[in-house]
C-alpha cells in the first residue's frame, strides 16, 4: 500500500506542477528507486537516469534536441553523479550546487548568452528551503480538501518560505555583476569544454 501511495503521490505532484521535462525525469527516477526497494534489488542512479532518458525519448523523440529543460536536467544530474564526489570537500550544498552548475553552464551560455555569477550564492541560501516549501505547499493542498482552515494555516507557512525565496532572488538579481554577458558563444565551444569536464572526471579513475 505504501508503495502504490508513494507512486500515486509522485504522479499527482508531476501532474499538479505541469509535467515539465525536469519533473518527469525526477519522477521516473523516483519511481524506479521505489521499484528497486520493493523488489529488494540494488538501485543504480546512473541506470535510472539512462532509463528515464530512454522512456522520455521513446514518447517524444525530438525532446532530446529541442527541449532545453530536458537537456539541462539530465546534465545537472550527471554533474551531481560524477563531479560531486570530487567536490564533496566543499560541503553538501555547495558541492552539489557547483557540480550541477559546472555541467550546465556551457549549455546555458550557448542558449542564453550569459552566465550567472551569483547563482551559487543564491542556491546555497535558497536550496535548503525548497523541499520544505514544497512539502508545506503540497500538504496545504491535501489538508484543504479535508478541512479548509487547516489547509489555509499550512499554506501560510509555504507562503512565508516562498516570500523569502522570491525576495532573495530579486535582491541578488539586482547586483550589476550578477551575470556575465556573452555576446557570441558558438556551439563548437561546447565540444572542448565538455571534453575537459570528462577528462577531469576520468583522470583519477585510470
Amino acid at each position: 500500500l505504501s508503495f502504490w501511495l508513494a507512486v500515486a503521490g509522485i504522479v499527482f505532484f508531476v501532474w499538479l506542477t505541469g509535467a515539465q521535462a525536469s519533473l518527469v525525469r525526477a519522477a521516473i527516477m523516483g519511481i524506479l528507486g521505489l521499484v528497486a526497494i520493493r523488489l529488494g534489488r540494488p538501485h543504480s542512479i546512473v541506470n535510472a537516469l539512462v532509463l528515464a532518458a530512454l522512456i522520455m525519448v521513446l514518447f517524444d523523440p525530438l525532446i532530446i534536441f529541442y527541449n532545453i529543460s530536458f537537456q539541462l536536467s539530465f546534465l545537472a544530474v550527471l554533474g551531481i553523479i560524477y563531479l560531486y564526489p570530487k567536490l564533496k570537500f566543499l560541503g553538501e550544498v555547495l558541492g552539489v550546487t557547483l557540480s550541477a552548475q559546472i555541467m550546465v553552464v556551457p549549455l546555458i551560455a550557448y542558449y542564453f548568452g550569459q552566465i550567472s555569477l551569483i547563482s551559487p550564492l543564491a542556491n546555497i541560501l535558497i536550496l535548503p528551503t525548497v523541499p520544505i516549501t514544497m512539502f508545506f505547499g503540497f500538504l496545504a493542498l491535501v489538508m484543504a480538501i479535508i478541512w479548509f482552515p487547516l489547509g489555509q494555516m499550512l499554506s501560510w507557512l509555504a507562503w512565508l518560505l516562498l516570500t523569502y525565496e522570491i525576495k532573495l532572488v530579486n535582491i541578488l538579481s539586482d547586483f550589476s555583476s550578477a551575470a556575465l554577458e556573452l555576446t557570441e558563444f558558438h556551439w563548437l565551444w561546447l565540444v572542448p569544454i565538455y571534453l575537459l569536464i570528462i577528462i577531469f572526471i576520468l583522470r583519477e579513475e585510470y
